[in-house]
C-alpha cells in the first residue's frame, strides 16, 4: 500500500485576485509501516502548483509524498473565476 495524502478539500472555487496557499489544504499524510499506519510530517510533502490567481481557469495542484512504501500523490483542482 502506498502513502496516502488527505486534503481538507479537493475542489476549490476562488475569485481572481484572491490569495491562495496550497499548503493550507493539506490535512494528513499516512504511510503503512510494519503493519500500522504512521502519520508523516506535512513538511515532507512536495507541492507543484501552477495556479495563476490573476488568470481565470481551471488548475491542478499536485501533492506528492515519497516514503519507504513508495510515492503517494493526490490532486487539488482549483477553479479561478
Amino acid at each position: 500500500k502506498l502513502p496516502s495524502i488527505t486534503l481538507r478539500e479537493y475542489l476549490v472555487y476562488l475569485d481572481r485576485g484572491d490569495s491562495f496557499d496550497p499548503a493550507m489544504y493539506l490535512h494528513k499524510v499516512t504511510e503503512p509501516s510494519a503493519g500500522i499506519e504512521r502519520i508523516c510530517s506535512l513538511d515532507e510533502v512536495s507541492i507543484d502548483s501552477k495556479v495563476d490567481m490573476d488568470k481565470p481557469g481551471v488548475y491542478e495542484v499536485v501533492y506528492q509524498y515519497a516514503g519507504e512504501a513508495g510515492t503517494g500523490k493526490t490532486i487539488l483542482t482549483v477553479v479561478v473565476k
